[in-house]
């Protein structure tokens, strides 16, 4: 099961020559959809929505740099949110918060049950995200905060749950 996400993973990665802990992040924010479940059918985005605080950054830049390979498998477009306007960030399936965000704790005010807010740094758990994708030493680590996890409308496939630190934050 660890093997298939890091093939999937390996696999997007592969589009970029080195693997700097940006690379590392796009590849798996664009593949945590394939492991999201929701718990009401209706509430399935048609099209995801990849939304950036504040600015792309360097891996929204690398996923907007690999759009036309995305789409091919992925019906997803990227917003960059610069305002905390509740209407636009209601069309976010998921919210990126880099760790150069200011505002960090006033957009995770704002966001609904149905955004995956995901983070750079394990701090963002404590201030109210989903999900963290944390640089342990050279690693990616990807950790869930179980506590907002129950409260979503979403769930992870096991598979997933397997390969991150889940904890109440």
């Amino acid at each position: 099961m660890r093997l298939l996400l890091l093939v999937v993973i390996g696999l997007f990665s592969s589009f970029v020559s080195a693997k700097t802990a940006e690379q590392l992040r796009a590849a798996y924010l664009m593949q945590i959809p394939s492991f999201v479940r929701y718990t009401d059918p209706n509430h399935k985005p048609y099209e995801i929505t990849f939304c950036f605080a504040e600015q792309l950054g360097p891996v929204g830049e690398l996923i907007n740099a690999q759009q036309q390979v995305l789409r091919q498998r992925l019906n997803f477009s990227l917003q960059v949110i610069d305002t905390l306007d509740s209407d636009k960030l209601k069309q976010c399936s998921y919210l990126y918060l880099s760790k150069d965000i200011k505002n960090t704790d006033r957009y995770l005010e704002k966001i609904t049950s149905h955004t995956i807010t995901v983070g750079e740094q394990e701090s963002t758990l404590s201030a109210g995200a989903l999900m963290a994708l944390v640089q342990e030493q050279k690693k990616i680590r990807m950790h869930i905060n179980q506590t907002k996890l129950d409260e979503n409308i979403i769930s992870f496939n096991a598979r997933l749950l397997a390969l991150a630190k889940v904890a109440s934050y």
